[in-house]
């Protein structure tokens, strides 16, 4: 069972990423954000199949990653729902949903966003740090995991240093939602191709 998760959670993680930056260069806002809800609940289904299969003395760092990525889920869902719920259909006065657009870049559901993905990012370093490598995969997996982790500093303290509000503030966004649909398209499709095999034995 634990095998089948990973295997439907990773390609449901492979998807979703495609997915999102295939809306983002686009312009389709409204599906960008409903496929990142998608993608963050898929994101935290492949962490807990994969957290199954570390070693008992490397558990704690496995569940400090599955409670990062909880903390990932809840920011996200919550940013990209209101934005789908309330901002898009215009249910709050003008003032409101000003100040609850993701749109303008240093605003409130922007900060929000980038610290739910600062989250993801100490989920993955966590999970990384767990892994004991067995095969060439484990060790690719356990490499990309912790790099990918390494960004959690940066999107905590953009926000914080008011980056966002300089004129290099959209490049540094761009920057940012690339290192993540990225580095968790290779660690799903790496998993994907690491459970496709399990399954198969």
């Amino acid at each position: 069972m634990n095998k089948k998760l990973g295997l439907y959670s990773s390609l449901h993680v492979t998807i979703t990423v495609t997915l999102f930056a295939l809306f983002m260069i686009i312009g389709n806002v409204t599906m960008s954000f409903f496929v990142s809800m998608l993608l963050s609940w898929g994101y935290l289904l492949l962490i807990c199949s994969f957290a199954t299969e570390i070693i008992a003395e490397r558990k704690s760092f496995a569940f400090v990653g599955i409670a990062f990525a909880c903390v990932y889920v809840m920011f996200i869902s919550l940013v990209y729902f209101i934005q789908l719920a309330t901002v898009a259909n215009q249910t709050g006065s003008a003032e409101a949903s000003r100040v609850l657009s993701y749109q303008t870049v240093g605003s409130l559901m922007f900060n929000l966003t980038l610290f739910g993905y600062g989250m993801m990012s100490f989920s993955t370093f966590f999970i990384g740090t767990a892994i004991k490598p067995t095969n060439k995969i484990d060790q690719w997996l356990k490499v990309l995991l912790i790099l990918h982790g390494l960004f959690a500093p940066a999107c905590i303290l953009l926000p914080l240093l008011n980056v966002f509000n300089s004129s290099s503030g959209k490049a540094v966004t761009s920057l940012e939602l690339s290192h993540c649909c990225f580095g968790v398209l290779i660690f799903s499709q790496l998993e994907y191709f690491r459970y496709f095999i399990l399954k198969s034995r």
